[in-house]
């Protein structure tokens, strides 16, 4: 990882709420370095429009509340007692409930059996819920990269003296499928972005050098039947996120002090990598002919 001894550096744990983390739009985080990989525009974009949630985005926070803070559940969630569709009662009621997650009563059933599941679920030989009470959960992180000078913050799902945990609703059940998305999405990105904030805020803690802790990422199916994996990120997955963060940052410091902040487009050629190459040889269907 990048060197975490910098006297430079500073760095501070915040116990803000998800919303005032959230807010602090003046301070990288991860979801806005990898729109700097999309292109420095995209950054400026993001960075300046506002968006709703997503559907998925509620969900996927329904499930941590659920999962690290029941406590916070009511005040995310509104519960209709009826299912909610298009019609005048349902709008009414999701008109009288801007700021919540709007959901009937059958799916809230469904998101705690789910919950429940990843909670009991075994991971190194002991239930999930085990490491929840022992971790440090939803704990914001600020610092200083100490390479480009700039201000970052991350905001860790799971704090384990073992690990560190981030949790996942994903519709891609099978491995590969996860592994596949994890790498489009940058979850690598996040991965070593979280886990150097934690290498900086117990150094400081401490006074000398720790080594990072292993990145568990926990893919939780969200639909039926559900599933639950823990999927230890490897060495390599964590080197490649490390590049895509020093590239978003470099990026993001060198437009900057240009004041120039160009989109994606150009002149480029179409071909194909060599595992994408047809092969009429392949067709599963030809065994049906011979």
């Amino acid at each position: 990882m990048t060197n975490a001894t910098n006297p430079h550096f500073e760095c501070s744990r915040k116990a803000n709420s998800n919303s005032e983390y959230h807010s602090d739009k003046d301070i990288l985080s991860s979801t806005m370095l990898k729109d700097a990989l999309v292109s420095p525009l995209a950054f400026i974009h993001t960075l300046t429009s506002h968006t709703s949630p997503t559907q998925d985005m509620c969900f996927g926070s329904l499930m941590h509340a659920l999962i690290m803070e029941p406590h916070t559940v009511n005040d995310l969630v509104a519960v209709s007692p009826s299912p909610l569709s298009n019609n005048s009662e349902s709008r009414s009621f999701r008109a009288a409930n801007r700021d919540r997650f709007c959901l009937w009563i059958g799916d809230l059933a469904k998101a705690q059996l789910l919950a429940d599941k990843t909670l009991n679920e075994k991971f190194k030989g002991r239930p999930f819920f085990k490491y929840v009470e022992e971790s440090l959960c939803e704990q914001s992180i600020y610092y200083t990269d100490p390479t480009t000078g700039l201000k970052c913050r991350v905001r860790p799902d799971m704090e384990h003296p073992d690990f560190t945990f981030d949790l996942k609703t994903t519709r891609f059940y099978g491995p590969r499928e996860f592994q596949l998305d994890a790498i489009r999405k940058h979850y690598d990105l996040s991965a070593y972005m979280y886990s150097y904030a934690r290498v900086l805020a117990e150094t400081q803690a401490c006074g000398e050098v720790v080594q990072p802790k292993p990145f568990v990422i926990v893919p939780i199916f969200k639909t039926e039947p559900y599933g639950v994996f823990f999927r230890t990120c490897s060495d390599e997955f964590i080197i490649n996120g490390g590049k895509k963060y020093q590239s978003a940052l470099q990026t993001i410091a060198a437009c900057r002090s240009a004041d120039f902040w160009p989109s994606t487009s150009g002149e480029i050629e179409l071909g194909i990598d060599h595992w994408q190459q047809f092969d009429s040889k392949n067709a599963p269907w030809l065994t049906a002919l011979q």
